[in-house]
């Protein structure tokens, strides 16, 4: 019997790490990318963001500031690669 609940319990957390991120995948709520890589000031933006982090105190709002952070690049990535009439990502 418990080698079975073992099965079980395996075979579940198997299908939760497949299945599990399709949903998160399939969202499209990604921030305003703002700025993009292409313009002179960019540095401007990624020297605040920089500063934003240096002053950003906890591990839990650090690891929230590079979630969003990453969010606005994938973001900006979307942005400056989209050309109208091709569908990249």
């Amino acid at each position: 019997m418990l080698i079975m609940n073992k099965k079980v319990i395996a075979i579940f957390m198997v299908l939760a790490f497949l299945f599990g991120g399709v949903a998160y995948g399939q969202t499209n709520n990604l921030p305003d990318p703002g700025m993009l890589p292409d313009s002179p000031f960019y540095f401007l933006k990624s020297l605040s963001e920089n500063i934003g982090t240096i002053f950003t105190f906890g591990d839990n709002a650090k690891a929230e500031r590079f979630l969003n952070l990453s969010e606005k690049r994938l973001s900006e990535a979307k942005a400056f690669f989209h050309i109208p009439g091709k569908l990249i990502f």
